[in-house]
């Protein structure tokens, strides 16, 4: 009885031993092989290309191991089982911050690293809200009610008003204030970075007016003999001959091609007691002005 306890002991422990001895040599057999890799190189690319959003997708890959001189393709799907991690991982959601894929052997400090692209640029523009698009020859362009939507790659759309144009890249042409002229028949917006744009239809009216009058005199009425003339806050309401209105400062006389007698700057004498301002189809109205 002794002798068959005895015997089953030492079979266990044999066992045992055996056991041990495989395990750890087969732990020391793949440290070797982690240890032994002289080079990685990217065999088959990967997808590279993506939009903000989508997931990292390495089924494709191939990497090469040069084990020792042992020339080892790696699939992707067998990454795990030769200790081959990447971050990011494949499957996660990319964002534009992404910018490089890295590939790790183990624990070896071996591996490579490939650069993604990770884009969500504009691909489309529309006018949502119209601005004011019909003007007078000689007024200036006023886009500040403008409401444009831009949609991305990955299908997202926003809105910005005029007043977000600049910090998003957005160009107008013709530019927000350029004074207009009958052969300004739209304005062209602009995403400059991806050069998708969108276009306004402008209708330029011509500027004949029926009456003026004045609602704000000159600064300055009161003037030395010798003194030149300054125009400066005066501001004609003219009416057209559709009845609608427009205000016109002294600093746009000239885009609607209107004059003063005598001209603005002009050395006043003694005999000026008004100065004419007129438009050449007429509309005139006369300042009263006093030289001492």
């Amino acid at each position: 009885m002794k002798q068959t306890l005895f015997f089953s002991k030492f079979r266990f422990a044999y066992l045992f031993f055996a056991f041990s001895f495989v395990l750890f040599s087969s732990c020391d057999n793949e440290d070797e092989d982690s240890s032994n890799i002289n080079r990685v190189s990217m065999k088959t690319l990967p997808k590279l290309k993506y939009v903000l959003g989508n997931p990292l997708d390495l089924s494709n890959m191939v990497i090469t191991l040069d084990k020792g001189g042992n020339i080892v393709d790696v699939p992707f799907s067998s990454f795990a089982t030769e200790g081959i991690t990447t971050e990011p991982e494949n499957g996660q959601l990319l964002e534009l911050s992404n910018k490089t894929l890295l590939v790790k052997v183990g624990t070896t400090g071996q591996g490579l690293t490939q650069i993604i692209d990770v884009t969500n640029n504009v691909v489309n523009m529309v006018v949502k809200t119209e601005p004011t698009n019909v003007f007078l020859n000689g007024q200036r362009l006023d886009l500040s009610e403008m409401v444009v939507t831009l949609t991305y790659e990955n299908e997202d759309e926003r809105d910005f008003t005029f007043a977000d144009f600049e910090s998003t890249n957005i160009i107008t042409s013709p530019e927000n204030g350029t004074v207009l002229a009958s052969a300004n028949t739209e304005v062209i917006i602009t995403h400059e970075p991806t050069n998708v744009s969108a276009t306004q239809q402008l209708k330029i009216n011509s500027f004949i007016p029926r009456t003026g009058v004045i609602i704000s005199p000159p600064t300055k009425t009161n003037y030395a003999v010798g003194e030149p003339l300054d125009l400066s806050g005066t501001i004609i309401r003219y009416t057209l001959f559709n009845q609608t209105t427009i205000e016109i400062p002294f600093e746009d006389f000239e885009n609607f091609r209107i004059s003063s007698n005598p001209a603005n700057r002009a050395i006043l004498q003694a005999t000026n007691t008004q100065v004419r301002v007129a438009h050449p189809f007429g509309a005139a109205v006369n300042i009263p002005i006093t030289v001492n």
